[in-house]
């Protein structure tokens, strides 16, 4: 997640707070506890079920086969990040992935234009690609421990839905910046573009699916 949160909603960042990594070692965790931290990000009517997907300390491998079309994870783009995610079909299919890639590259010790360029080779090449309609991702967990796009730490900041479709702008959806009431676009513009819908309420971290 790729948020410009600090000016969606008004942190002001200070110099402990500035200074977030991208690269550097990200620690496994203990299995059943990142799987039930990657299933908080959506309710449990969704997340039962869900294939989940572990990391290794060099990539995600998945930790739990699942029986549905909904694929969760803990992402870490930025080191002390916590980002619990749960992908639809199309999302699982093309953002998950691109997401992941963009982890194990920063875990091996790339940096953000390195990285950018090799994800855009892989979709370029046909490894990754992005989605074809709306794909949705759940960040709901109340474990969430979420960093802006200009390394600012800013912590559970609200549970809420991304929609991504590629190349949306505030303009075309008529949202301008931040509205309270429906969210924002983020990375307008872009192929990574999505529309932030904040929610009412945070999913507790590692409660099991109904």
């Amino acid at each position: 997640m790729r948020l410009a949160l600090a000016a969606a909603i008004g942190v002001v960042a200070t110099s402990a707070a500035a200074a977030q990594s991208r690269q550097g070692a990200r620690a496994p965790m203990e299995r059943q506890a990142e799987i039930a931290l990657a299933r908080s990000a959506a309710p449990g009517a969704v997340s039962a079920g869900s294939r989940v997907w572990l990391w290794t300390g060099e990539r995600y491998a998945i930790g739990d086969s699942g029986t549905t079309a909904v694929n969760c994870y803990v992402g870490r783009p930025w080191v002390p990040s916590v980002e619990p995610h749960c992908f639809d079909a199309e999302g699982s299919a093309t953002i998950m992935p691109i997401q992941m890639r963009r982890v194990e590259l920063y875990a091996a010790g790339r940096n953000d234009t390195e990285t950018e360029k090799q994800v855009a080779e892989e979709i370029r090449t046909g490894r990754l690609r992005l989605p074809t309609r709306p794909a949705m991702t759940y960040m709901m967990s109340a474990a969430q421990q979420l960093v802006s796009g200009t390394g600012t730490a800013v912590g559970a900041w609200r549970p809420h839905l991304m929609i991504y479709y590629p190349n949306l702008t505030a303009a075309g959806t008529g949202l301008p910046g931040f509205v309270a009431e429906v969210g924002f676009v983020e990375n307008p513009g872009t192929p990574f573009s999505a529309i932030v819908v904040p929610l009412a309420t945070f999913v507790p971290s590692g409660a099991a699916p109904n």
